[in-house]
């Protein structure tokens, strides 16, 4: 594998437990703003399938090619917040970034001849990363047209792109 895919690989398995500590931030302002349902699907629903079907997808992937995952340290996410609009505005915000940070990686993996990360990074995009994305974009919508209240009370059923869990 070239320095530059695994580099581009670090990056995302470092991206990836920022997308914890980002959406944890979420939670715990939704929290705070006295939103517990929302809270608790952000944060065990969401925030926690980073570390597992983000990082780990990709740090296992670097195992099975024989190349050592390296983590890298993590930015600190203690933005405080008013309003759902905001939260789920930056929420949709950080996933379009890290959609793009997929899409460099497997760009950099296609110009290093890389075949096997791009076409895993490829699928890792389409099976993993959309679901969240787009999970990103119904809440946002939600957060526009639902009052805060019948949005909280009926978070399950504006989750329909990821699974929700206890």
């Amino acid at each position: 594998m070239e320095q530059g895919t695994y580099d581009a690989l670090n990056s995302l398995l470092q991206a990836s437990f920022n997308l914890n500590a980002e959406a944890d931030n979420f939670a715990y302002n939704l929290s705070y703003m006295q939103y517990g349902h929302m809270s608790d699907i952000v944060h065990h629903s969401y925030a926690h399938a980073f570390p597992v079907a983000f990082a780990d997808a990709i740090s296992d992937e670097m195992l099975e090619l024989d190349v050592r995952p390296v983590r890298l340290a993590l930015a600190e996410y203690n933005k405080q917040y008013t309003s759902l609009t905001e939260i789920f505005e930056d929420n949709l915000n950080m996933m379009k970034k890290y959609r793009t940070k997929v899409e460099e990686a497997i760009t950099t993996a296609d110009f290093n001849q890389d075949t096997s990360v791009k076409v895993f990074l490829e699928d890792f995009a389409v099976r993993v990363v959309d679901k969240f994305l787009a999970q990103a974009v119904e809440w946002k919508k939600c957060a526009e047209q639902v009052s805060a209240i019948e949005l909280n009370v009926h978070f399950a059923t504006f989750t329909t792109h990821i699974e929700v869990t206890d």
